[in-house]
């Protein structure tokens, strides 16, 4: 008899649930198996899921008009008061243009999933698999009715879309609950989403690690930022606007993201790898009102995604063991010439607050700052 092959064995989650095939599945989910449940589901998805940027978009519109004719209406015909409402109207930018949220974004979210989970020392089960898998393709559809609170927008479109595909109601909300988990907040105001599921409750008589799974997903997305993720397009036209370009042109310098095992010290890191040419240095963003340099966002979003790191790592162990993110950051100048190099290792040394109070310099001082960086470059004759 053949010795079932392991996850890491296949090309990524979709066919490692393919392989399964199980037909004991089919008769409570319309006569279909997990995998082909799950492919109609995807099928079914496809459009929202293309329509997710421009949803948002017209919904920060929208929500910007709204707001602008209740201020003037407040304003009981004042016209001084109206035309100085209007005049900042105009001065602000409405538009939420995401990074991609659509089917791309979901394919490389499953890509860091499987790349995780082929560290795992206990793979998962066929069920836990078609769980998670639907949990991704739907994490960010409620992005569709607008950013804020989307990944509790989420209930309805699914609920529309899963019909005869998922109907067990504890399937749907097993599903949804673990993509939610992904962000946002809790009722009553916290971020730790996850501690609020069960570590593992049975479904369809099969038991599923529902923070694991939760926790895979959340983590997955995180690593999900690079370069693929950037709207090239948009940033040429010079169309995405000020408040959203920082993070366009944050996933375009970010060109690797790798999950590495370090055999000896029997654990895993992810490796970040940055690439900024001199002149992007020199380029300051719009940030909810402040300035920012590029590098400064670098310095934050690996502060984030550290934190990530540390809150999902509560629940992927005893499974699997992710222990620090390395980061580099290399900077060219004009004539493809390396000009910098900047290293810094993000782990869990110290009381829980560090580093993220006190910013990239907790790390070390000697890292420089957006400011700093530039002009260092200068010094070095480079011209921006």
């Amino acid at each position: 008899m053949a010795k079932k092959k392991k996850l890491k064995d296949y090309n990524g989650l979709e066919e490692y649930l393919e392989a399964f095939s199980s037909v004991k599945w089919k008769e409570s989910h319309n006569r279909r198996t997990l995998f082909e449940a799950y492919n109609q589901l995807k099928i079914n998805l496809r459009e929202t899921q293309e329509d997710v940027v421009s949803g948002a978009m017209a919904t920060g519109i929208r929500d910007s008009i709204r707001a602008l004719e209740k201020e003037i209406s407040e304003c009981q015909k004042d016209q001084l008061a109206t035309d100085k409402i209007i005049s900042n109207f105009l001065k602000d930018d409405h538009i939420i243009f995401l990074n991609d949220h659509g089917p791309e974004h979901v394919k490389k979210v499953i890509e860091r999933a499987f790349n995780i989970l082929k560290y795992a020392n206990e793979d998962l089960s066929e069920f836990e698999t078609f769980v998670l898998l639907c949990a991704i393709q739907i994490h960010d559809i409620g992005n569709v009715l607008g950013r804020i609170q989307h990944e509790k927008n989420l209930h309805q479109i699914f609920d529309d879309k899963c019909k005869d595909i998922v109907i067990d109601s504890a399937e749907k909300r097993i599903i949804k609950c673990v993509a939610m988990s992904h962000g946002g907040k809790t009722t009553d105001g916290r971020k730790d989403t996850i501690s609020s599921l069960c570590c593992s409750e049975p479904i369809l008589c099969s038991d599923i690690r529902t923070r694991f799974l939760a926790s895979i997903l959340r983590f997955a997305d995180e690593l999900a930022d690079d370069s693929t993720r950037a709207n090239r397009q948009a940033l040429d036209l010079d169309i995405v606007g000020i408040d959203s370009e920082i993070y366009h042109d944050y996933s375009t310098v970010l060109h690797t993201v790798a999950i590495i095992e370090d055999a000896e010290n029997l654990d895993h890191c992810v490796n970040l790898v940055y690439e900024l040419e001199a002149k992007q240095l020199a380029k300051t963003y719009n940030v909810n009102g402040v300035q920012k340099y590029l590098l400064d966002e670098i310095y934050d979003r690996t502060l984030k995604m550290e934190q990530e790191r540390r809150y999902c790592m509560k629940f992927m162990q005893p499974y699997i063991f992710i222990n620090r993110i390395n980061v580099t950051i290399n900077v060219y100048g004009s004539l493809a010439q390396p000009l910098n190099k900047i290293s810094y290792e993000l782990e869990d040394t110290a009381y829980p607050e560090q580093p993220m109070i006190g910013g990239i310099k907790s790390i070390s001082s000697d890292i420089p700052s957006g400011e700093e960086e530039l002009t260092i470059i200068r010094l070095k004759g480079e011209k921006i």
